[in-house]
């Protein structure tokens, strides 16, 4: 057996082992870019989201505000009253009072979508680092194999001379292309 034979059976299983890393982490690198998009629009959907929240609870204060000084204002209850348009007042109050409570619910169905967002947000960043890992693995594996090949390709193969002038090819072509890069 040669030299060549012997390195390529020595190899063999180191091969194999690479092979399947690089198999089952083949998809890291798209799913990760892929869900890099997603935690970006979820981020942007949360900001969004935090200037509702503020809107609303501007409106929400104001508003209040605005009911509870109505309601409680001793005199105008009393030119209500004095003009006999009580009803008129206490509708009035009410109307004002609905109106809150609307504002309210607004302010409680988007603290609930701005959560949720918030704990989706949470949970993509944990998956992103999962596939971050997966996608080290891969290039580490790739870089190994590429490795293992060029140990054991590169240079003179006397039992393949095909591929040795393949290889030669391939170098005149990276410094036509790249007169820079160093084969």
């Amino acid at each position: 057996m040669s030299y060549f034979e012997a390195q390529v059976q020595k190899s063999a299983t180191r091969n194999a082992e690479l092979l399947q890393l690089l198999a089952e982490t083949d998809h890291a690198s798209p799913a990760l870019e892929q869900h890099m998009r997603f935690i970006e629009d979820l981020d942007c959907q949360i900001r969004d989201s935090d200037e509702r929240l503020r809107s609303l609870s501007s409106k929400r204060d104001s508003g209040l505000k605005e009911h509870q000084r109505f309601r409680d204002s001793h005199v105008r209850r009393f030119v209500y009253k004095a003009a006999g348009k009580e009803n008129d007042f206490t509708s009035k109050a009410e109307k004002g009072e609905r109106e809150y409570i609307k504002v309210l619910q607004k302010v409680e169905r988007e603290n609930c979508i701005n959560e949720g967002l918030k704990d989706q947000r949470k949970e993509a960043g944990l998956a992103r680092r999962e596939l971050e890992r997966s996608a080290k693995r891969n290039s580490d594996a790739q870089r190994k194999l590429n490795e293992l090949y060029h140990a054991i390709f590169t240079g003179p193969t006397p039992q393949f001379p095909e591929e040795d002038e393949a290889e030669q090819r391939c170098e005149r072509l990276v410094q036509r292309c790249w007169p820079t890069a160093t084969a």
